[in-house]
C-alpha cells in the first residue's frame, strides 16, 4: 500500500481487495511503461483470495511491435486479442498459457 494512502483507511481498502474472490488474468506487454511486470504483481498481491495469473505477451502473441500501455484496447485487436481474452471471460481458460510469468510461484500478499 502506497504510504500517501491515509493509514486509517488502509485497513478498510485491504479487505474490499481480499473481499474479491474472482479469478483475475493479468495481462502485460513488455513495452508497457505502467504495468510492468513488478507492477502488475504488485497489484495481485493485494487479492489475496482470488486465484491470479500473470501473463507478459510478446509482440507475435498480440501481432504488434510495440502495442504500448493502450495498445491492446484498438479496434483492431478485436480479432485477436480480444477474442482470446472473451475465451478466458467465458470459460475460465487461459488463451496464453505459455506466456505465464513464473508459474507456480506464489503472488505475494
Amino acid at each position: 500500500m502506497e504510504a500517501s494512502y491515509p493509514a486509517a483507511e488502509r485497513p478498510a481498502l485491504l479487505a474490499r481487495f481480499a473481499a474479491v474472490r474472482a479469478p483475475i488474468l493479468a495481462v502485460g506487454t513488455p513495452d508497457g511503461p505502467f504495468g510492468t511486470p513488478a507492477a502488475i504483481r504488485r497489484g495481485l498481491g493485494y487479492y489475496v483470495s482470488s486465484p491470479r495469473i500473470q501473463v507478459q505477451l510478446t509482440p507475435s502473441a498480440i501481432g504488434a511491435e510495440a502495442p504500448g500501455h493502450f495498445g491492446l484496447f484498438h479496434a483492431r485487436r478485436s480479432g485477436g486479442f480480444w477474442a482470446d481474452t472473451l475465451r478466458w471471460l467465458s470459460d475460465g481458460q487461459n488463451p496464453w498459457p505459455d506466456s505465464v510469468i513464473d508459474p507456480g510461484r506464489p503472488i505475494p500478499a
